[in-house]
């Protein structure tokens, strides 16, 4: 048994000696002396002593930092640190150096937090005994003066990067899902829908898709939920906001006590903005936010109190380069003013990621930059920028970074940071990495076609994508790959990963290269591989699973129909009906390129009127059957056809009633019509009808019998 023991204690200690934990450090020549600014300030103690506290922690050796003044003997005093808390600074924090020794100031908790770590990571690259490979680059390089004040007083990303509390303190900014008390249009999170008279009147009779914003009911739940969870006052020391905005439809409610308020068939302001003032004057310790959106985009007509602000989406500003100066700019500054003499907190909800395809890189940077600015100019006081969530997107985590700088310093270089990030994030392909990002930012700016943020693979490569550059840089990054080891490889893998995706998509465009790009197998292969990372199982924010396009994509062949031809060329194909403004060219129905179930924006026409009336040459076809393809998709409003009708001289010569197979939520449904009695000399006709909603078709084909 005691040998049993010593066994057990020696395979302990040395599991113990090869993690490092009981190898004595080796003792440092040279140290760091901490001090605090002033002796009687407990912050400027409590910060001398954090800052020690947790550089020796991360240090090679022992005693290379120290709250102190004097050298132990043989030592030598490399710096001295100076320590400083002033809540009366102009400036929210600043770094001063003089010969062998810097100060560093910062006007309360949060900031000074923020600038321990932003020191640390300066000083861990400067003397490489502190490890910092834990933490984002800092902004600035040692031995650099800086000061500032934070551009904004509520800072937020909502992006996988920035997913761990932890990390908030130390990069700057914050994350809807954990500093908003209440966020979005989630009353429905705590509420018991069994309440009764919390739902508005419409025409008569209750509908629970909406609340209403008169009832007590309503009220005294929010009033309950807010005492349960953060009690009459705040207690915290930090700002605890909630915003309180109607569900997300166009409902109003209409009960006569909504009406009294001044609701309308469209605007719920009066009614939300009553109940949000009266909240706020029950908890003056706490921030409520109202929202301009939906039905709440009429501005209220009286000033708040200093404990209400609003949230501002800017969906609808043009995310390209010198937007300000176009209408939506000039509303945009507008409107900001005139929030502003309404309330003390105008807070914006801004977008960073196309939402329909999170792993096409997305390189709005410099356009961030740009809003930024804008946004400070008309006082502006918080920014969300909405991202991609938990879901993983290319580039996110250096854009994260990049966007934490900004948010701070909207002055702040970009391509510095993104430089700064890749240096230090991916030593080996950083150069790489930040050569081919560099360049699609410069080519969106360029060419300024926005972005949008729902698109497709075709909308990217308008904006930014040389189909022949990025694939020349996915094959470069992979070849580096292979000779990466550690954290950088892994980091790798997942972006190359999630780079197949647009691959594929490619190969369903007239863009991509012959050969190997158009076999999809291998990048479909590559793809699967997404589930070795647990944050890679969506490439889109609705109905985005990413087995599911993986299925989709190995059963069909999808880059090229079986066009029969050139019996329906583009030369022939007339259009007789309206297209919808900005429309895709008719020329899309004979490209020889289906569109899937899984994106409506590539190679589907999409057609709003109530008819679609298209005119070509018969060939030498007497008989034969005319097939075409239609995206059936009701979550996005697309229906089939309810008729498919060919037509000569006049005549009806055929005509089918399409039907679905099966409930699928999105299908691509291919609907055949017998063409008989065709005269080759004659055009003919396709008629498409539906009854409601919105049509997407892809390709006409014309088959001999």
């Amino acid at each position: 048994m005691k040998n049993i023991r010593f066994v057990i204690l020696l395979i302990g200690l040395v599991m113990l000696i090869s993690c490092g934990m009981l190898l004595p450090r080796k003792h440092a020549s040279g140290f760091y002396s901490i001090i605090a600014a002033d002796k009687n300030n407990s912050a400027d103690a409590r910060w001398a002593s954090y800052l020690c506290k947790h550089l020796d922690k991360r240090c090679s050796e022992s005693e290379a930092v120290k709250v102190c003044e004097k050298a132990s003997t043989g030592q030598k005093q490399l710096f001295r640190i100076i320590i400083h808390e002033d809540s009366l600074s102009s400036k929210d924090y600043y770094i001063k150096y003089t010969d062998k020794e810097v100060t560093l100031s910062a006007r309360n908790d949060e900031q000074m937090t923020w600038l321990m770590y932003q020191f640390m990571g300066m000083l861990g690259l400067k003397d490489h005994r502190f490890d910092v490979s834990d933490l984002p680059p800092a902004i600035c390089d040692f031995g650099q003066d800086q000061s500032g004040n934070f551009a904004f007083e509520y800072r937020s990303v909502y992006m996988p990067s920035n997913n761990n509390p932890e990390l908030f303190p130390i990069t700057g900014v914050g994350n809807i899902d954990y500093d908003w008390a209440l966020w979005g249009h989630n009353l429905h999170k705590i509420l018991d829908q069994n309440t009764p008279g919390i739902y508005a009147t419409v025409d008569g009779s209750e509908n629970q898709d909406q609340y209403c914003f008169s009832s007590p009911n309503l009220y005294n739940a929010v009033v309950k939920y807010i005492l349960t969870n953060y009690g009459d006052h705040n207690k915290s020391g930090m700002p605890v906001r909630f915003v309180i905005m109607p569900n997300d439809n166009d409902i109003v409610c209409q009960c006569s006590s909504c009406r009294a308020k001044g609701n309308t068939r469209t605007s719920a302001t009066p009614a939300v903005t009553s109940f949000i003032e009266k909240l706020a004057k029950r908890f003056p310790d706490f921030l409520f936010f109202t929202s301009y959106y939906q039905t709440t985009a009429t501005l209220p007509t009286q000033k708040f109190g200093k404990n209400v602000g609003v949230l501002i989406s800017t969906i609808d500003l043009p995310m390209v380069s010198g937007f300000d100066r176009s209408k939506k700019g000039e509303f945009f500054a507008n409107l900001f003013r005139q929030w502003g003499k309404l309330c003390s907190h105008v807070y914006v909800w801004d977008y960073c990621r196309n939402f329909d395809d999170y792993f096409t890189p997305f390189p709005f940077l410099e356009i961030a930059r740009e809003r930024l600015l804008f946004y400070q100019k008309y006082g502006v006081k918080g920014v969300i920028f909405n991202g991609s969530g938990s879901d993983y997107a290319c580039f996110d985590d250096m854009q994260t970074y990049v966007l934490s700088r900004l948010l701070i310093n909207p002055n702040t270089d970009v391509k510095e940071g993104f430089d700064r990030f890749f240096h230090i994030v991916y030593p080996e392909s950083g150069p790489l990495l930040a050569s081919y990002y560099e360049a699609i930012e410069r080519r969106c700016n360029e060419r300024k076609v926005p972005l949008q943020i729902y698109g497709g693979i075709e909308d990217a490569i308008k904006e930014y994508l040389v189909p022949n550059e990025f694939t020349s840089f996915c094959k470069n990054l992979d070849n580096i790959s292979k000779h990466i080891k550690g954290g950088e490889r892994t980091r790798l893998n997942r972006l190359l990963t999630a780079l197949n995706f647009t691959q594929i998509e490619l190969t369903r465009t007239p863009y991509a290269e012959d050969g190997e790009n158009k076999d999809v197998s291998i990048f479909l292969e590559n793809l699967k591989g997404h589930t070795a990372f647990t944050d890679m199982s969506n490439y889109r924010e609705a109905n985005g699973n990413l087995n599911d396009y993986i299925n989709y994509m190995s059963k069909h062949k999808i880059s090229h129909s079986e066009n029969n031809g050139d019996l329906l060329t583009a030369k022939t194909f007339k259009v007789r009906s309206l297209l919808d403004e900005g429309s895709k060219p008719i020329s899309i129905l004979t490209d020889g390129y289906w569109g899937i179930p899984y994106d409506y924006h590539t190679g589907w026409l999409i057609v709003t009127s109530d008819t679609l009336s298209v005119e070509f040459s018969a060939g030498n076809v007497s008989h034969g059957v005319l097939k075409i393809g239609f995206l059936n998709a009701n979550k996005w409003h697309l229906v089939i056809p309810q008729s498919v009708s060919v037509w000569q001289k006049g005549k009806k010569i055929s005509e089918v009633r399409p039907l679905l197979d099966d409930e699928s939520p999105f299908q691509r449904v291919v609907v055949s019509v017998n063409v008989n009695r065709i005269e080759a000399k004659y055009p003919v006709r396709l008629v498409l009808t539906k009854s409601n909603n919105k049509m997407a078709v892809d390709e006409v084909e014309l088959f001999k019998k």
